[in-house]
């Protein structure tokens, strides 16, 4: 048979050639897949590590700003918010809101992480003010007009805790911790009029009194030490508080010489009314 003048060329039993570029977007993807696998087993080995070493568990919690609440109180409730997790996956959020819930006391709470294994915890509590008796029981009351704490009955020392008088309310109904006065006759214009009246009361050396009474009007009644009352009103926010005691220490000094006085008016503008027994 006579051969083909026509030359053929034919690839069939060539072996197949790969493209240079495909053959490098392999590798590099074969790179990626141990790369990515390497890094997930660093992860798991310093998870692991983290884990059972316990590194990042919470070991310390400092605690500043706290005078009335004690270091235990504060730690066992953030203990409860934090116990047996790391220090990564605490919500300090969450620690904040549990001690303001668990403590009316606090004005202001502030939790940070302090890396590797230290919560702190800053707070800030509210100034106490008065202390009232209510129709039913007695309570701690702060500046901006919180109630604080409920006092018990053994904790009252000459009608004194802390060295703050009580306050009758005489047509206050129980008040509970967390509540606060805002509105209607105590307000917290109201509540520092009061305190303010009390430091005028010891500074300018008015007369001893065993009670001190506060009805719905906001009239103030004084009972003293020998049986004689004062009264005042508190309606009036503008009232020189200092003056007026002032006032009424001198008024009562004069009209008590050589007589027993049963009651002292101040209540009438610019005019204090006397009587006696």
């Amino acid at each position: 048979m006579a051969k083909s003048k026509i030359p053929v060329s034919s690839n069939f039993l060539k072996p197949p050639t790969i493209n240079i570029k495909d053959r490098k977007k392999s590798r590099s993807f074969n790179y990626s897949i141990i790369i990515s696998i390497v890094l997930v087993l660093i992860v798991i080995g310093v998870s692991a590590a983290i884990y059972f070493t316990g590194f990042l568990n919470i070991k310390n919690i400092s605690i500043t700003g706290n005078v009335l609440l004690s270091k235990k109180e504060i730690e066992d409730v953030v203990k409860k918010e934090a116990s047996a997790k790391l220090i990564l996956s605490v919500n300090p959020v969450s620690i904040e809101s549990k001690l303001q819930e668990q403590f009316s006391l606090l004005s202001y709470v502030r939790v940070t992480k302090q890396l590797p294994s230290t919560l702190v915890v800053e707070v800030r509590e509210r100034k106490q003010a008065v202390v009232f008796k209510t129709l039913e029981n007695i309570v701690v009351v702060s500046q901006d007009g919180v109630v604080t704490k409920e006092v018990d009955i053994s904790e009252i020392t000459n009608n004194t805790y802390n060295n703050l008088n009580i306050i009758t309310l005489i047509d206050e109904p129980k008040r509970s911790v967390g509540y606060k006065f805002d509105s209607g006759t105590v307000s917290v214009d109201f509540i520092n009029s009061l305190t303010s009246l009390m430091k005028s009361w010891q500074t300018n050396n008015s007369p001893a009194f065993t009670d001190v009474f506060v009805d719905n009007s906001k009239n103030i009644k004084f009972a003293l030490s020998d049986g004689a009352n004062i009264l005042m009103s508190l309606n009036d926010p503008t009232l020189d508080v200092n003056g007026l005691v002032a006032d009424i220490t001198a008024a009562y000094k004069k009209f008590s010489q050589g007589k027993k006085v049963k009651t002292l008016d101040a209540r009438l503008d610019n005019k204090i009314a006397v009587t006696y027994f």
